[in-house]
């Protein structure tokens, strides 16, 4: 339990999805809900983000919007 939630705490944030929008999580809240359905992705990226992917930092949330995003 103590490394999980050391990992936990390691976190910035994720990618995931909320109401079947792309959204960026911060502390297990929606912080983003951005114009990106889900549903329009690879059914690996749909698995990947229902899962939510974490970020540890805004370059590597950029990272991710930007493979997203494009």
């Amino acid at each position: 339990m103590k490394v999980s939630s050391w990992i936990l705490l390691a976190w910035v944030g994720y990618l995931g999805v909320s109401n079947g929008y792309l959204t960026i999580f911060q502390k297990e809240k929606p912080k983003t809900v951005l114009p990106y359905r889900v549903e329009c992705y690879p059914q690996q990226d749909q698995n990947a983000l229902t899962k939510g992917i974490p970020f540890h930092n805004e370059q590597e949330l950029a990272s991710l919007l930007e493979d997203f995003l494009s």
